[in-house]
């Protein structure tokens, strides 16, 4: 797979690696930190695992951040993949209000990439193939400690302020950033199956989001409560046209298009609920960071599932 004679290959798979790592690692290090921050004191023995997969993530996305030499796709950057434009602000009052130290060094080093891709040497392209290894079992390795998580929740066995239903949640995104890594590991291209199936995933994902957002507000912002709950009513109906319409391209084509939309529409509600917590005008009961998180991923939608799926239609149609 990795051979000396594919290097404008290898060249590929070094630079994807590099940014679907420090992309999706985001979006776990942050999760760690929310269930480091909802557990009870006399859970300590979770608290201490969830701190030991929060350093480790931290340790693999600065060995990206090392290899990637300064440089990353231009997209990524303009469509602010990495770090979004709260993701300072609500590092910082996250460490404010909850005290904990948060890697804003890996935010101010992302802040400093320029646009390009770098050329690795074959042995560098090895050593890549390595790290990939490594982030899918550390990355397993935490799956199995939410599942732990999940089931001791939900058998009553164990108290959280992290509800079962965001463990689930969270188990299901490891387990679409194991697929794209091991995809990544074996050269493996997006394909119009791949991206109709997360397509769906992440459509799931908004109805989960604005669960979660409805019950986080303070009940005075009855605005924001309300159109949370808009966005799970109107996702629930696109949901059930996902799984009773009958998939011809016609009406695959359809839903992406709704599904767009409805998403581009909740990235801009989930702004405007961001900019009120950063200007003190609204409260809610989870940490910043979190927010942020949500619609870092929401950006991930945007770019690499409907994105790679226009790219997907125009490769079809200039062949």
């Amino acid at each position: 797979m990795l051979e000396r004679g594919f290097m404008n290959n290898n060249k590929k798979f070094y630079n994807n690696s590099i940014t679907n790592g420090l992309v999706y690692l985001k979006t776990l290090r942050s999760f760690c930190i929310n269930i480091q921050l909802s557990f009870l004191k006399q859970n300590d023995y979770y608290i201490k695992i969830a701190e030991s997969f929060y350093q480790e993530l931290v340790n693999l996305s600065n060995e990206l951040l090392k290899s990637s030499k300064g440089m990353i796709s231009k997209d990524i950057i303009d469509n602010k993949l990495l770090i979004t434009e709260y993701t300072l602000p609500t590092y910082l009052l996250t460490e404010k209000l909850f005290k904990v130290k948060l890697p804003t060094n890996i935010v101010e080093e992302e802040l400093k990439f320029q646009p390009g891709e770098y050329e690795p040497t074959y042995e560098e392209v090895i050593k890549m193939y390595e790290l990939n290894k490594k982030i899918i079992t550390v990355i397993s390795n935490f799956k199995d400690f939410l599942t732990e998580i999940f089931n001791a929740e939900s058998s009553g066995e164990l108290f959280s302020y992290s509800y079962p239903f965001l463990i689930r949640i969270i188990i299901g995104l490891t387990n679409i950033f194991i697929l794209i890594v091991e995809r990544t590991n074996q050269n493996l291209a997006s394909d119009p199956t791949f991206v109709c199936n997360i397509e769906y995933i992440s459509v799931k994902l908004v109805k989960d989001f604005n669960m979660f957002l409805r019950s986080f507000v303070d009940p005075s912002r009855e605005d924001i409560i309300l159109k949370s709950q808009s966005f799970v009513v109107e996702v629930s109906h696109l949901i059930t046209e996902y799984r009773i319409a009958n998939l011809s391209p016609k009406n695959q084509e359809d839903l992406a298009v709704k599904s767009k939309k409805v998403i581009d529409r909740f990235a801009k509600f989930l702004s405007y609920v961001i900019e009120q917590l950063l200007k003190n005008e609204v409260y809610l009961i989870v940490e910043p960071v979190f927010l942020d998180n949500m619609y870092h991923s929401i950006k991930i939608i945007q770019y690499f599932i409907f994105g790679i799926k226009e790219e997907i239609k125009k490769e079809i149609e200039s062949n």
